[in-house]
């Protein structure tokens, strides 16, 4: 069943990657929840374990749940660990919902 910001012929969740030299871009757009987190996961993962600079931009979320809470969480913690210079850049939304969770101040947001 189609949520009310998807229709049967555009997906919950469109994703543009843009590479530069040693920066990737991951923008998102639509919704990050339960059906749409594990693609929007596996591509800032990849983009994290090869440039030395991820921008995950996340103007166009209309929505997040707890799995995509967690999976911001775990490229945050995966950054660190691997020296990556991680940016999240928020829609109002997000940043909202991340804010009424108490994890703002753990990630690396930017406006």
């Amino acid at each position: 069943m189609p949520t009310p910001s998807s229709t049967p012929d555009r997906p919950a969740l469109l994703l543009d990657v843009r590479s530069g030299t040693n920066v990737v871009v991951v923008a998102a757009e639509g919704e990050v929840d339960l059906e749409t987190s594990p693609e929007l996961g596996r591509t800032v993962e990849a983009a994290l374990a090869d440039r030395s600079h991820v921008i995950v931009d996340l103007h166009a979320v209309t929505f997040i749940d707890s799995t995509g809470i967690s999976l911001l969480l775990s490229a945050a913690e995966q950054a660190r660990r691997s020296d990556v210079e991680l940016r999240i850049e928020p829609s109002g939304i997000v940043r909202r919902v991340l804010q009424l969770t108490g994890v703002e101040n753990v990630l690396p947001l930017v406006d």
